[in-house]
C-alpha cells in the first residue's frame, strides 16, 4: 500500500508546472496505485489541496451522457437553481446561526441554500471513487449539511464551511458505506476497516512488509478470527452467475460443491429407490400396487399416506384399507423376486 502523504507531494509535484490536476486525472493515478477506499480517496485530494495545488473539474464531466437525457437534464437544472444562491459573508452566517438557534426557519434555509455548492463540491469528489449516482452523493451531503446547520455553533470561532464540511463527508461517506457493497456493511465495521488500512500503511513505512494478523490482532486487540474477517470485506462480492474459467464457459454457479448433500449417499437411495420400485410392479398389480406405493410413500411424493386418506380415495374403510395393505406386504415377503433383488440392500 502507498503512503498518502507521500503520494500527494509525488502528484503535486507532477503537476506543479501546470499548476492544477484534474480530478479524471487523478483518478487514473488511484486506480495505479490500487486506492479503492472512498475515504483514502477523498484523503488524498485533502492532502493535495493542502500542498496548495488546485483539483480541477468540469462538473459535468463526472456524469456520463450515455442518452439519459432527463437524467442530464435534471442535474444541469439544479446546478442552474444553486447557482441562484450567493455566498454568506463571515457576518452573515454568524446573524443567520444565531437566529437559526432561536427557531427562525427562514434563517435555517437560507445557511442551507447558501451552502449548497458546497455540497456539491464534495459529493463530486466521491463520485469517481463509488458505484453510486452523483444525485444520491448530493442528497446524502444535503442531509449532512442540515445536521450541520442545526448543530452549528457561532460563537465557537470558525467558519461555518469548516464546520459543515466534516458532516456532510460523514454523511457520504456513510451512505457510500450502506449502499456500494452486495451486502450491507455496517458503519462501525467500515470505520474500523479504515483505521486497520491506515495502521497497515503505516507498518508498511516503517518495516517495508505487510503486518500479520498477529500483528493487527495484538494493536487492534481482536480475535484473529474477527481480523480475517475485515481482511475478507475488501475482496468484495461476486456474482454467482458470472463466467469463469478460460474460455468462459461455465458460471462460478455451476463450480460449487452443495455441502448439505451427501452424494454418495443420494446415489445409494435413488438405487435403491429404483430396485424397490421395480419389485412392487412386478410382484404386485391393480389397487394392492397402488395402496403399497401411496401408504409407503413409493407414489412419487416421498411421504405416506394414512390409511384414512387411503380409505377415503378408494371409498374403503381404514379397515379394509389395512387388510389389503397386509395381504401385499404377504406376497411381497414370500417373493423370490424380492429376495433376490432386494437382498444386497438388506445385508
Amino acid at each position: 500500500m502507498v503512503d498518502i502523504d507521500v503520494l500527494a507531494v509525488r502528484i503535486s509535484k507532477s503537476y506543479r508546472k501546470r499548476g492544477y490536476v484534474r480530478v479524471k486525472e487523478l483518478t487514473a493515478e488511484m486506480e495505479n496505485q490500487g486506492i479503492s477506499d472512498p475515504s483514502l480517496r477523498a484523503e488524498l485530494m485533502d492532502a493535495i489541496e493542502a500542498l496548495d495545488m488546485e483539483i480541477r473539474d468540469d462538473f459535468l464531466d463526472c456524469i456520463d451522457d450515455d442518452g439519459e437525457d432527463l437524467v442530464m437534464n435534471s442535474i444541469r437544472l439544479y446546478l442552474m437553481d444553486v447557482n441562484r444562491y450567493r455566498l454568506l459573508t463571515r457576518d452573515e452566517e454568524h446573524e443567520l446561526a444565531i437566529k437559526v438557534k432561536q427557531g427562525d426557519r427562514e434563517a435555517k434555509e437560507k445557511m442551507i441554500t447558501s451552502n449548497l455548492r458546497l455540497v456539491i463540491s464534495i459529493a463530486k469528489r466521491y463520485l469517481y471513487s463509488s458505484n453510486i449516482e452523483l444525485q444520491d452523493l448530493m442528497q446524502a451531503g444535503n442531509l449532512g449539511l442540515m445536521k450541520a446547520v442545526e448543530k452549528y455553533d457561532p460563537d465557537m470561532g470558525c467558519k461555518f464551511s469548516t464546520y459543515a464540511t466534516w458532516w456532510i463527508k460523514q454523511a457520504v461517506t456513510r451512505y457510500i458505506s450502506d449502499n456500494s457493497n452486495t451486502i450491507r456493511i455496517p458503519v462501525y465495521i467500515h470505520d474500523r476497516q479504515k483505521d486497520i488500512t491506515r495502521f497497515i500503511i503505516q507498518y508498511e513505512r516503517k518495516h517495508g512488509r505487510e503486518p500479520s494478523d498477529q500483528v493487527l490482532a495484538k494493536k487492534f486487540k481482536l480475535g484473529m478470527d474477527i481480523i480475517s474477517a475485515y481482511r475478507n470485506v475488501k475482496k468484495g462480492v461476486d456474482s454467482i452467475d458470472a463466467f469463469s474459467g478460460e474460455d468462459y464457459d461455465a458460471d462460478i454457479g455451476s463450480q460449487l460443491t452443495d455441502m448439505s448433500v451427501d452424494v454418495e449417499e443420494t446415489a445409494v437411495m435413488d438405487s435403491m429407490s429404483e430396485d424397490v420400485n421395480q419389485v412392487i410392479s412386478i410382484v404386485l398389480h391393480g389397487r394392492e400396487e397402488d395402496i403399497v406405493r401411496m401408504r409407503w410413500g413409493c407414489d412419487g411424493t416421498q411421504e405416506g399416506k394414512t390409511l384414512e386418506e387411503i380409505g377415503r380415495k378408494y371409498h374403503l374403510t381404514r379397515e379394509r384399507v389395512r387388510q389389503i395393505e397386509k395381504g401385499a406386504m404377504d406376497k411381497l415377503r414370500d417373493s423370490s423376486i424380492v429376495f433376490r433383488r432386494l437382498s444386497p440392500w438388506i445385508a
